[in-house]
């Protein structure tokens, strides 16, 4: 029991690092909004990483139907980050400091964020082919008994490892929000929109060489 939580607690910190889509996008709300617009993402994705493995642990593959709509996926993939890209490059924006204003303006955009996380996570691939690869090691070489409940306590895991490390990380980076000056601020979540841009162009690159190859 301890065991297979102590892997899903890994799985959970590996797959939620802050270096892809969903990770910039946690810091980038936490720099705007504050820890809870941040912590937000983290809810989410953590969530829908948790039902990714319960479902694939279980041989549920649905690799194969991602493929068939790789295009697609991809085009709504682009389109949202370069989206994300204009409004925290281009589209001006009024640093303010952690108050009642910024904490309304949190929850008003919790749902929009919550939506924009859900259409990241479904139209991003790479995700699908990540859980489908560990659920297959962890089948072929028979890490635990399949069944039910062992499958629960692996996803249980991701769950708890996926909240820590985004509870650590953007707690750290919202306490330390307020000792940076405004400037910087802007300039760190202009960071994030153009890393957004640059997301978006490696998926370009990589859909127009799939096509043509």
């Amino acid at each position: 029991m301890i065991i297979i939580l102590t892997i899903g607690f890994v799985l959970g910190i590996f797959c939620s690092l802050p270096v892809g889509q969903i990770g910039v996008l946690s810091i980038n709300r936490t720099l705007k909004y504050g820890f809870f617009a941040g912590f937000s993402v983290g809810i989410t994705v953590a969530i829908l990483d948790t039902l990714a493995c319960f479902i694939m642990i279980n041989g549920i593959s649905v690799i194969n139907q991602i493929q068939s709509l790789k295009f697609i996926l991809y085009g709504i993939n682009i389109l949202l980050l370069i989206f994300l890209g204009w409004k925290n490059v281009f589209k001006k924006s009024k640093n303010k400091k952690m108050n009642t204003d910024t904490i309304n303006s949190a929850n008003h955009n919790l749902l929009k964020t919550i939506l924009i996380v859900v259409v990241m996570y479904f139209s991003n691939i790479v995700l699908f082919i990540f859980w489908g690869t560990i659920a297959n090691t962890i089948n072929s070489y028979s890490f635990f008994t399949p069944g039910l409940k062992n499958s629960l306590l692996l996803a249980a895991g991701v769950l708890i490892g996926a909240l820590s490390l985004y509870f650590v990380i953007l707690r750290g980076l919202h306490f330390n929000r307020h000792k940076i000056k405004p400037d910087l601020s802007s300039h760190l979540t202009k960071a994030t929109g153009y890393l957004f841009f640059v997301f978006a162009l490696v998926l370009l690159i990589n859909l127009i060489r799939s096509y043509f190859y």
